[in-house]
């Protein structure tokens, strides 16, 4: 693993350890010629043997290059030193939306002011042909300037994302081998392992986000893996506004996003 001080590729100045990952660590660095405060993403060295591992890490990487979106991170450089693999991203201040939940209640208005923009972000990844498929208040990060005003949500991490010129995606792209994604977001088809997901996977999890951030709970929930997949094939959410008072429509929406089949879910 990169030490403060060590310089990756001739480029990359090491300053600090941001965070670590299931698949990596998070370190901010500075362009040795630009000045440019980064952050570069470091493949745990015992995943860098795994290609599978490596071609998710990859796939962020390209997945993001198709992408020009102020809601969406930008990734400027991808690379290989001392046997593993790096990214090279945007360097973002702020918090992702797990943590702002975790604080307090918030109002629709709360939710949906920075959710509005993520969706964005994401519609702009589907005109480019990219489904993310793990969308989760973990990927949305809520930034803010050095001052503390503010920035629109960020949407992180398309390594598991499904690119429209496959034809059949590579279902191993997740560490268990098994279906990809986060499971309390994954839509039924998705949790099948279904080869046909479309951008309706997406809108179905944005759905499943907005419920949890307005009712505090999200609309599946089981003791085991195999219960959970069950409710979510099979299962009615219920009603958000009998768990909170919310407008009613707007608990229609939010109903009509998680439809259990994808074809009355928005397009």
């Amino acid at each position: 693993m990169p030490k403060t001080g060590d310089v990756i590729a001739d480029k990359y100045r090491i300053e600090q350890l941001i965070g670590v990952g299931g698949m990596g660590a998070v370190f901010s660095a500075i362009h040795q010629f630009t000045g440019k405060r980064v952050a570069l993403k470091w493949m745990l060295p015992e995943l860098a043997k795994d290609a599978d591992a490596v071609a998710r890490f990859m796939r962020e990487a390209h997945a993001s290059g198709r992408i020009s979106h102020p809601n969406v991170v930008d990734v400027y450089d991808v690379g290989q030193h001392a046997g593993s693999y790096f990214l090279v991203m945007e360097f973002l201040q702020g918090e992702p939306l797990t943590s702002a939940l975790a604080r307090r209640d918030l109002t629709p208005a709360e939710v949906l002011t920075p959710l509005l923009p993520a969706m964005r972000g994401v519609a702009a990844a589907h005109r480019q042909g990219v489904i993310h498929r793990d969308l989760k208040p973990d990927n949305i990060f809520l930034a803010y300037e050095e001052d503390g005003v503010r920035r629109e949500a960020k949407v992180l991490d398309f390594g598991i994302s499904k690119l429209s010129n496959e034809d059949q995606p590579n279902m191993r792209l997740t560490r268990t081998g098994a279906v990809v994604g986060t499971p309390y977001y994954m839509s039924p088809e998705q949790i099948r392992g279904s080869h046909t997901l479309d951008k309706r996977a997406d809108v179905y999890a944005f759905g499943v986000i907005v419920y949890e951030a307005l009712t505090g709970q999200v609309p599946f929930h089981a003791e085991t893996y195999g219960a959970l997949v069950l409710e979510i094939a099979t299962g009615t959410p219920r009603p958000p506004d009998d768990i909170v008072p919310l407008p009613p429509h707007l608990s229609r929406v939010l109903l009509r996003a998680m439809g259990r089949d994808m074809a009355p879910r928005y397009p």
